[in-house]
């Protein structure tokens, strides 16, 4: 497991990675600028990193390497605007700080997730770069990782959102082929997993519900009914009318 952080006070990180890192083991520990979100981008963290000056990015980043014992990255967009890219500065101080990888979602934080990802970025690569480059940003599909692996230029892919939409990608299985029955069975197992570490909440099932049944043609109105709905009980009964409706076809 990767840890992820956000936020915007460099002093807090050092600390939070040492007393994480003795509670739990982890593989490594992410620093996130790239959450576009107004909950996260309005108080600096995220996206807001990547304003310039890029001068609290640095200290953030500075201030994880100094304290982790795990190795470090840096999750990034392409910068606030496109009359702000700073993915070529960002790039660099990767480099210069000897970060473990940095992954690149190509999108800016106004495009949310609104627009096409892009990799036109990859020509602001430097000369000589050391720090393996992981891509991100519309990645559903082994047709997509491949597209990215053959730049030649990225040592790996991260899957983000589509994750929870078509977790079949893992076994190398295009969205095309897996059946509703698989999506129903992989939702279930989600469950088991989530209530086996108590994170099993309405908001939880509502959301990775939806982003698993939405494409077949008969969850148009279960979807709109969860997604109304506000506890447990209700959104089980309405996943198991679902079900039923599958039995009936």
């Amino acid at each position: 497991v990767i840890l992820q952080l956000f936020g915007n006070e460099a002093e807090y990180f050092g600390k939070a990675i040492t007393y994480l890192t003795s509670i739990h083991e982890f593989v490594g520990v992410e620093l996130n600028a790239g959450c576009p979100k107004f909950k996260v981008t309005k108080r600096g963290s995220g996206s807001s990193l990547l304003k310039p000056p890029l001068d609290n990015l640095r200290k953030i980043l500075v201030d994880l390497k100094e304290n982790s014992t795990i190795p470090v990255g840096l999750k990034t967009r392409l910068g606030w605007d496109p009359s702000s890219q700073v993915i070529g500065e960002v790039l660099t101080l990767a480099d210069e700080l000897e970060l473990d990888w940095i992954a690149v979602h190509g999108r800016f934080k106004v495009d949310d997730y609104n627009s096409p990802a892009t990799k036109e970025y990859i020509q602001e690569i430097p000369d000589n770069f050391q720090t393996p480059i992981i891509a991100n940003g519309d990645i559903a599909s082994v047709e997509d990782v491949e597209s990215y692996l053959k730049e030649g230029v990225y040592s790996g892919v991260m899957i983000g959102r589509k994750a929870r939409r078509v977790p079949h990608i893992f076994s190398r299985r295009n969205p095309s082929d897996i059946t509703i029955y698989e999506k129903i069975e992989a939702f279930d197992r989600l469950v088991e997993i989530a209530k086996e570490h108590s994170f099993y909440t309405p908001i939880f099932a509502k959301v990775n519900l939806a982003f698993l049944i939405n494409a077949h043609p008969l969850t148009k109105p279960f979807h709109q009914k969860i997604m109304r709905q506000k506890n447990l009980d209700d959104i089980e009964k309405s996943y198991s009318d679902f079900l039923n409706s599958l039995d009936n076809v």
